[in-house]
């Protein structure tokens, strides 16, 4: 390829541009590759990098991208045998920056942020999602979680991990007014309820029972049980009762 008119540094012919797409990493290793059809090997090669650094006479350069973005490489080789001839190509790559990994998440599920990792290197597995009333189940590399995401393997590109959720138990609130508490298989809560409950009764209708009750055994003692312990246990909770209706006791 050859450029005709103007500076061939900057008035690039579109028609002449290769597209190398999407560049990973903000490190790019750029290499010279002889084409027989340009005719003899260069003798000299220059880079133009595009994002206004200086430009590089080496043969294979190795350039670090300081921001993202779309950029136009030119390289320029020259060839003195038998007469100069030169030659230049036009290249378009997106520098991308690092690769990483995005979790897609069901909807209603906690967001989580992208995972970073160094081109050629694995991304770092994040911790488990939380998601109340349901149980994190795993992250997948397909959308019907059917294969596993391998976090060992090394990124060279974006790439997409499902985490999958499923229903679980709904935990209780501990505000909430009668928690049930699955941690007690023994009803030990269910038997405090129910002394709570007794001792409310005898606290609103203790008196009146003891009372009645006193009454009943003094009556068996009138009609014809004459023990002296029946008599006893009869007034005895006669004075119980009351004791409770007055608040001595």
């Amino acid at each position: 390829m050859s450029a005709e008119t103007g500076d061939p540094w900057t008035d690039i012919p579109e028609n002449e541009i290769i597209d190398w797409g999407e560049m990973w990493g903000t490190v790019i290793q750029f290499q010279y590759v002889y084409d027989p059809e340009v005719g003899n090997q260069a003798q000299t090669i220059e880079w133009d990098f595009g994002d206004g650094s200086p430009r590089s006479t080496e043969w294979n350069p190795r350039h670090t991208y300081e921001e993202y973005g779309t950029y136009i490489v030119v390289q320029h080789v020259t060839n003195t045998y038998e007469g100069f001839s030169e030659d230049w190509g036009y290249y378009r790559m997106t520098i991308m920056g690092k690769p990483y990994v995005e979790i897609v998440a069901p909807e209603g599920a906690p967001q989580m942020e992208k995972v970073y990792a160094t081109k050629g290197t694995a991304p770092e597995q994040p911790d488990d999602p939380i998601w109340k009333g349901h149980e994190f189940l795993g992250y997948y590399a397909d959308a019907e979680f059917t294969v596993p995401f391998d976090w060992t393997i090394p990124l060279d590109r974006a790439v997409t991990a499902y985490a999958q959720f499923q229903n679980a138990s709904v935990i209780p609130d501990p505000d909430d007014e009668d928690p049930i508490d699955d941690e007690d298989p023994n009803g030990t809560d269910s038997k405090d309820n129910i002394t709570a409950g007794i001792g409310e009764f005898f606290e609103q209708y203790g008196a009146l029972t003891l009372g009645i009750a006193g009454g009943i055994v003094i009556a068996v003692f009138a009609i014809g049980v004459r023990h002296p312990v029946v008599l006893i246990v009869g007034i005895a909770l006669l004075v119980i009762a009351a004791l409770l209706k007055f608040g001595v006791i």
